[in-house]
């Protein structure tokens, strides 16, 4: 981010939900399925400065350039897309969804510390994911 000042980056934190009931019904070589498939997923859509990663668990964060902000609404629309029902492991419509939370810089610039802004978009994710 320091080398290109003038860019406009965002973090997206995401969530499998209801992982634990995938491992737990479906067996842990299923549930590492899942992952590989959403990692598959962030990399189709990584961009050349994008950084994608699984911070733990099930979850995964993407470091995003972005132009404008409706780009951004995009994207987590097409990750979340690509959640629905996927075929995965020989399965066919495997009922699977993700909880995105998104920190943008520009919201607060004096947030630029790497880990301010994951802990800003961690927030976004959980009050989505618990209905605020």
């Amino acid at each position: 981010m320091a080398r290109s000042p003038d860019t406009r980056w965002c973090v997206l934190y995401i969530d499998i939900t209801g992982f634990k009931l995938v491992n737990d019904v479906m067996g842990f070589q299923f549930g590492d399925e899942v992952l590989r498939y959403l990692a598959d997923v962030l990399l189709k859509e990584k961009g050349a400065q994008d950084i994608v990663c699984r911070f733990s668990a099930d979850n995964f964060l993407f470091l995003h350039a972005y132009d404008r902000w409706k780009d951004v609404g995009a994207l987590c629309q097409r990750i979340i897309g690509a959640m629905r029902c996927p075929a995965i492991g020989g399965r066919q419509n495997v009922p699977l969804s993700v909880h995105i939370g998104v920190f943008c810089l520009e919201d607060d610039p004096g947030a630029g510390d790497i880990s301010l802004m994951v802990d800003r978009a961690h927030m976004a994710q959980k009050s989505i994911k618990n209905g605020r």
